[in-house]
Protein backbone atom coordinates (compact mmCIF):
# COMPACT_ATOMS: atom_id res chain seq x y z
CA UNK A 1 0.00 0.00 0.00
CA UNK A 2 1.48 3.24 -1.12
CA UNK A 3 1.93 6.21 1.34
CA UNK A 4 -0.33 8.17 -0.24
CA UNK A 5 -3.05 5.66 0.02
CA UNK A 6 -2.37 5.23 3.50
CA UNK A 7 -2.44 9.16 4.11
CA UNK A 8 -5.45 8.95 2.00
CA UNK A 9 -6.92 6.27 4.35
CA UNK A 10 -5.54 8.09 7.68
CA UNK A 11 -7.86 11.60 7.04
CA UNK A 12 -10.96 9.52 6.42
CA UNK A 13 -10.33 8.16 9.26
CA UNK A 14 -9.93 11.50 11.29
CA UNK A 15 -12.91 12.76 9.21
CA UNK A 16 -14.86 9.90 10.78
CA UNK A 17 -14.24 9.97 13.97
CA UNK A 18 -14.84 13.95 14.24
CA UNK A 19 -18.19 13.08 12.13
CA UNK A 20 -18.77 10.61 14.38
CA UNK A 21 -17.59 12.51 17.65
CA UNK A 22 -19.74 15.25 16.24
CA UNK A 23 -23.14 13.63 15.91
CA UNK A 24 -22.23 11.96 19.26
CA UNK A 25 -22.03 15.65 20.94
CA UNK A 26 -25.41 16.90 19.19
CA UNK A 27 -26.66 13.64 20.59
CA UNK A 28 -25.88 13.93 24.26
CA UNK A 29 -26.79 17.76 23.89
CA UNK A 30 -30.32 16.77 22.59
CA UNK A 31 -31.04 14.07 25.17
CA UNK A 32 -29.64 16.51 27.77
CA UNK A 33 -32.29 18.86 26.53
CA UNK A 34 -35.22 16.55 26.50
CA UNK A 35 -33.86 15.14 29.92
CA UNK A 36 -34.58 19.30 31.07
CA UNK A 37 -37.77 20.07 29.75
CA UNK A 38 -38.93 16.33 30.56
CA UNK A 39 -38.13 17.27 33.90
CA UNK A 40 -39.47 20.47 34.35
CA UNK A 41 -43.27 18.82 33.13
CA UNK A 42 -42.87 16.87 36.25
CA UNK A 43 -42.00 19.68 38.44
CA UNK A 44 -44.72 21.56 37.01
CA UNK A 45 -47.20 18.54 37.31
CA UNK A 46 -46.52 18.28 40.80
CA UNK A 47 -47.32 21.85 41.48
CA UNK A 48 -43.56 22.38 42.23
CA UNK A 49 -44.14 25.61 39.71
CA UNK A 50 -47.64 26.91 40.03
CA UNK A 51 -47.28 30.10 38.27
CA UNK A 52 -46.47 28.33 34.82
CA UNK A 53 -43.61 29.76 32.65
CA UNK A 54 -43.05 28.26 29.31
CA UNK A 55 -39.59 27.57 27.76
CA UNK A 56 -38.83 31.54 26.57
CA UNK A 57 -37.66 30.02 23.29
CA UNK A 58 -40.37 27.70 23.16
CA UNK A 59 -40.92 25.23 20.31
CA UNK A 60 -40.50 26.17 16.47
CA UNK A 61 -42.81 28.44 15.85
CA UNK A 62 -43.19 27.85 11.85
CA UNK A 63 -47.20 26.92 11.82
CA UNK A 64 -48.01 27.25 8.44
CA UNK A 65 -50.15 24.94 6.91
CA UNK A 66 -51.83 24.68 10.64
CA UNK A 67 -55.20 26.30 11.68
CA UNK A 68 -55.03 30.01 12.37
CA UNK A 69 -53.70 30.56 16.41
CA UNK A 70 -56.51 32.25 18.34
CA UNK A 71 -53.53 33.16 20.69
CA UNK A 72 -50.59 35.16 20.47
CA UNK A 73 -49.38 34.46 24.07
CA UNK A 74 -49.79 30.05 23.98
CA UNK A 75 -45.57 30.16 24.74
CA UNK A 76 -45.63 32.74 26.88
CA UNK A 77 -46.57 32.61 30.93
CA UNK A 78 -49.42 31.26 31.35
CA UNK A 79 -50.86 31.89 34.89
CA UNK A 80 -53.05 29.87 36.92
CA UNK A 81 -55.89 32.24 37.23
CA UNK A 82 -58.76 29.52 38.55
CA UNK A 83 -56.99 30.10 41.71
CA UNK A 84 -58.43 33.35 41.31
CA UNK A 85 -61.60 32.28 42.26
CA UNK A 86 -60.47 30.54 45.14
CA UNK A 87 -58.50 33.20 46.56
CA UNK A 88 -58.13 37.29 46.04
CA UNK A 89 -54.77 37.18 47.01
CA UNK A 90 -54.07 36.05 43.65
CA UNK A 91 -55.92 38.68 42.08
CA UNK A 92 -53.02 41.23 43.87
CA UNK A 93 -50.55 39.95 41.34
CA UNK A 94 -52.41 41.19 38.51
CA UNK A 95 -50.14 44.05 37.48
CA UNK A 96 -52.55 45.68 35.48
CA UNK A 97 -55.04 48.17 37.64
CA UNK A 98 -58.21 47.20 35.32
CA UNK A 99 -58.15 43.57 35.28
CA UNK A 100 -56.96 43.33 38.36
CA UNK A 101 -60.32 45.17 39.54
CA UNK A 102 -62.21 42.95 37.33
CA UNK A 103 -60.75 39.84 39.05
CA UNK A 104 -61.36 41.30 42.39
CA UNK A 105 -65.57 41.96 41.56
CA UNK A 106 -65.55 38.89 39.84
CA UNK A 107 -64.05 36.97 43.11
CA UNK A 108 -66.98 39.06 45.20
CA UNK A 109 -69.34 37.91 42.96
CA UNK A 110 -68.50 34.43 43.39
CA UNK A 111 -68.47 34.67 46.76
CA UNK A 112 -71.40 36.20 47.39
CA UNK A 113 -73.52 33.99 45.70
CA UNK A 114 -71.58 30.44 46.73
CA UNK A 115 -72.03 32.08 50.59
CA UNK A 116 -75.25 33.87 49.98
CA UNK A 117 -73.88 37.29 51.30
CA UNK A 118 -75.51 40.03 50.35
CA UNK A 119 -72.50 42.19 51.81
CA UNK A 120 -70.14 40.98 49.62
CA UNK A 121 -72.41 42.11 46.45
CA UNK A 122 -71.18 45.71 47.53
CA UNK A 123 -68.03 44.83 46.17
CA UNK A 124 -69.03 43.18 43.19
CA UNK A 125 -68.99 47.08 41.16
CA UNK A 126 -71.84 47.19 38.37
CA UNK A 127 -72.88 43.85 38.49
CA UNK A 128 -74.16 44.64 42.35
CA UNK A 129 -77.83 44.79 41.75
CA UNK A 130 -77.65 41.60 39.64
CA UNK A 131 -75.88 40.05 42.34
CA UNK A 132 -78.49 41.07 45.10
CA UNK A 133 -81.64 40.03 42.61
CA UNK A 134 -80.08 36.65 42.32
CA UNK A 135 -80.01 36.47 46.07
CA UNK A 136 -83.17 37.62 46.86
CA UNK A 137 -84.65 36.13 43.80
CA UNK A 138 -86.32 39.77 43.16
CA UNK A 139 -86.51 39.57 39.34
CA UNK A 140 -87.44 43.46 39.09
CA UNK A 141 -83.89 43.89 40.53
CA UNK A 142 -82.53 41.76 37.43
CA UNK A 143 -84.04 44.61 34.73
CA UNK A 144 -82.77 47.56 36.93
CA UNK A 145 -79.05 45.19 37.43
CA UNK A 146 -79.29 45.34 33.98
CA UNK A 147 -79.67 49.50 32.97
CA UNK A 148 -76.70 50.21 36.07
CA UNK A 149 -74.04 47.59 34.42
CA UNK A 150 -74.55 49.64 31.20
CA UNK A 151 -74.32 46.27 29.09
CA UNK A 152 -74.34 46.43 25.61
CA UNK A 153 -75.52 42.83 25.77
CA UNK A 154 -78.74 41.53 27.52
CA UNK A 155 -76.90 37.68 28.41
CA UNK A 156 -76.18 38.79 32.19
CA UNK A 157 -79.70 40.03 31.93
CA UNK A 158 -81.44 36.85 30.85
CA UNK A 159 -79.63 34.52 33.29
CA UNK A 160 -80.22 36.47 36.58
CA UNK A 161 -84.38 36.23 35.56
CA UNK A 162 -83.60 32.82 34.66
CA UNK A 163 -81.46 32.24 38.10
CA UNK A 164 -84.54 33.91 39.80
CA UNK A 165 -86.91 31.58 38.27
CA UNK A 166 -84.45 28.94 38.06
CA UNK A 167 -85.72 27.74 34.42
CA UNK A 168 -82.92 28.10 32.00
CA UNK A 169 -85.40 28.11 29.30
CA UNK A 170 -85.23 31.54 29.83
CA UNK A 171 -82.20 32.19 27.77
CA UNK A 172 -84.16 30.52 24.82
CA UNK A 173 -85.50 34.04 24.14
CA UNK A 174 -82.45 35.72 22.88
CA UNK A 175 -82.01 36.11 19.32
CA UNK A 176 -78.29 35.51 18.94
CA UNK A 177 -77.22 32.30 19.81
CA UNK A 178 -73.86 33.51 21.15
CA UNK A 179 -75.71 35.25 23.89
CA UNK A 180 -77.86 31.94 24.13
CA UNK A 181 -74.91 30.30 25.06
CA UNK A 182 -73.33 32.84 27.44
CA UNK A 183 -76.88 33.19 29.27
CA UNK A 184 -76.29 29.62 29.78
CA UNK A 185 -72.85 29.64 30.85
CA UNK A 186 -74.11 32.47 33.29
CA UNK A 187 -76.81 30.27 34.23
CA UNK A 188 -75.36 26.92 35.31
CA UNK A 189 -72.43 28.29 36.99
CA UNK A 190 -74.50 30.51 39.37
CA UNK A 191 -77.20 27.71 39.94
CA UNK A 192 -73.47 25.32 41.03
CA UNK A 193 -72.54 28.35 43.32
CA UNK A 194 -75.70 28.69 44.64
CA UNK A 195 -77.08 25.31 45.14
CA UNK A 196 -73.34 23.98 46.24
CA UNK A 197 -73.30 21.80 43.58
CA UNK A 198 -70.38 21.03 41.34
CA UNK A 199 -72.19 18.55 39.01
CA UNK A 200 -74.25 21.55 37.47
CA UNK A 201 -70.75 22.88 36.07
CA UNK A 202 -70.48 20.12 34.02
CA UNK A 203 -74.05 21.38 32.11
CA UNK A 204 -71.93 23.95 30.54
CA UNK A 205 -72.81 23.36 27.09
CA UNK A 206 -69.96 22.66 25.14
CA UNK A 207 -67.73 22.67 27.89
CA UNK A 208 -66.26 25.72 27.78
CA UNK A 209 -63.01 25.50 29.55
CA UNK A 210 -62.51 28.64 31.18
CA UNK A 211 -66.15 29.01 32.51
CA UNK A 212 -66.34 25.41 33.53
CA UNK A 213 -63.03 25.24 35.41
CA UNK A 214 -64.06 28.51 37.19
CA UNK A 215 -67.32 27.13 38.14
CA UNK A 216 -65.51 24.15 39.55
CA UNK A 217 -62.78 25.72 41.06
CA UNK A 218 -65.27 28.20 43.14
CA UNK A 219 -66.40 25.34 44.74
CA UNK A 220 -63.49 22.72 44.91
CA UNK A 221 -60.05 24.10 44.75
CA UNK A 222 -58.49 20.64 44.13
CA UNK A 223 -60.43 20.93 40.65
CA UNK A 224 -57.93 24.44 39.91
CA UNK A 225 -54.85 22.18 40.68
CA UNK A 226 -55.89 19.57 38.71
CA UNK A 227 -56.45 21.49 35.08
CA UNK A 228 -52.81 23.08 36.04
CA UNK A 229 -51.48 19.66 36.18
CA UNK A 230 -53.57 17.33 33.34
CA UNK A 231 -54.42 20.25 31.36
CA UNK A 232 -51.93 23.56 31.26
CA UNK A 233 -48.77 21.39 31.70
CA UNK A 234 -48.72 19.39 28.78
CA UNK A 235 -50.26 22.10 26.69
CA UNK A 236 -46.87 23.87 27.20
CA UNK A 237 -44.47 21.08 27.22
CA UNK A 238 -45.68 18.05 25.25
CA UNK A 239 -45.12 20.63 21.49
CA UNK A 240 -41.41 21.25 23.24
CA UNK A 241 -40.59 17.59 24.01
CA UNK A 242 -42.32 16.40 20.52
CA UNK A 243 -39.67 19.23 18.75
CA UNK A 244 -36.78 17.13 20.52
CA UNK A 245 -38.00 13.80 20.43
CA UNK A 246 -39.61 13.74 17.25
CA UNK A 247 -42.13 11.08 19.03
CA UNK A 248 -46.16 12.16 17.81
CA UNK A 249 -47.25 9.81 20.60
CA UNK A 250 -46.39 12.30 23.28
CA UNK A 251 -49.48 14.86 21.83
CA UNK A 252 -52.11 12.23 22.36
CA UNK A 253 -51.58 13.66 25.69
CA UNK A 254 -53.07 17.18 25.53
CA UNK A 255 -56.14 16.57 26.85
CA UNK A 256 -58.38 19.28 24.77
CA UNK A 257 -57.10 18.23 21.35
CA UNK A 258 -60.67 17.47 20.59
CA UNK A 259 -62.67 19.77 22.36
CA UNK A 260 -61.76 23.50 21.67
CA UNK A 261 -59.56 25.76 19.70
CA UNK A 262 -57.19 26.15 22.07
CA UNK A 263 -56.38 22.66 22.23
CA UNK A 264 -56.47 21.86 18.74
CA UNK A 265 -53.76 24.15 17.29
CA UNK A 266 -51.69 22.77 20.25
CA UNK A 267 -52.03 19.63 19.46
CA UNK A 268 -51.47 20.24 15.20
CA UNK A 269 -48.77 22.33 16.40
CA UNK A 270 -47.12 19.47 18.52
CA UNK A 271 -47.50 16.74 15.78
CA UNK A 272 -45.85 19.27 13.18
CA UNK A 273 -42.80 19.84 15.65
CA UNK A 274 -42.50 15.66 16.13
CA UNK A 275 -41.74 15.57 11.78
Amino acid sequence: MSKKIKFLLIIVLVAAIAIGALFLYQWLEKEKQLAALKESFRQCQNLENINITANPEGPPTDISGLDSPIEHVIYGGESVDCLSMYDIYFCNLIDNEEKKLFCEETFYAFKAIKENNLDYCEKTGERKLLCQAMLKKDESLCEKGELEANSSSISEFRACRAVVKEDVKECENLVSEIEIQKCKINYYITLALLKKDISLCDKIEGKKRKALLNCKAALDINECFKYHTEVQCPEIYLPQIAAISKDPSVCEDILYKDEDAKGRFLYQVCVKNAK
